[in-house]
């Protein structure tokens, strides 16, 4: 191939301008993509927030990357984690522009982390980790955290069985329980 051709080439795929989704730079914008992507491959969109300073957020994670709950998860959930509420400044420049208010945005005040939402392919909420008293269970703990846990899975994932809810639901439990 001759040089000017080559470079002629390589200005037009400089200047290409690149798709809309290629490069999220805004929270709001990531969410959408993988909310997207989730609805693409017949699933829902799992959007964990989570903050480095929580330890909550460490068993959420403990349990979503559990063998047994990662497998039960991938068949009904693209799960995508957004960090959010960091106050020490490397952290907080981890975050996605936007991360806090998009949180914001879709939580009551007195919600703490982690804070779990199951999003559509619009991304727009179908079940979240918010109890009907208005509470966040977080980290399910205690029995009623963990109905509201089964439910929501369940809710965000209709196709899930009982059985499935209920190793999430007893995972919880157990990675609990070896935390005390």
């Amino acid at each position: 191939m001759n040089r000017r051709l080559f470079l002629g080439a390589m200005v037009s795929i400089a200047l290409a301008p690149a798709p809309a989704f290629a490069f999220a730079s805004k929270a709001s914008d990531a969410v959408a993509k993988a909310a997207s992507e989730a609805e693409a491959s017949g699933k829902t969109l799992l959007l964990v927030f989570h903050a480095s300073w929580c330890g909550y957020c460490t068993l959420l994670d403990t349990v979503l990357e559990d063998p047994a709950c990662a497998a039960i998860l991938e068949k009904y959930f693209v799960v995508y984690h957004l960090r959010a509420r960091e106050s020490k400044p490397d952290k907080k420049a981890q975050q996605l522009e936007g991360a806090d208010e998009f949180y914001e945005s879709l939580t009551p005040d007195r919600t703490g982390l982690p804070y779990m939402a199951v999003l559509n392919g619009k991304a727009k909420r179908v079940t979240d980790s918010i109890m009907p008293a208005g509470d966040n269970f977080g980290f399910p703990v205690e029995a009623v955290e963990l109905d509201a846990f089964q439910d929501m899975m369940r809710k965000g994932a209709p196709g899930m069985t009982t059985e499935e809810s209920r190793k999430l639901r007893a995972t919880c439990v157990k990675i609990f329980r070896r935390r005390s």
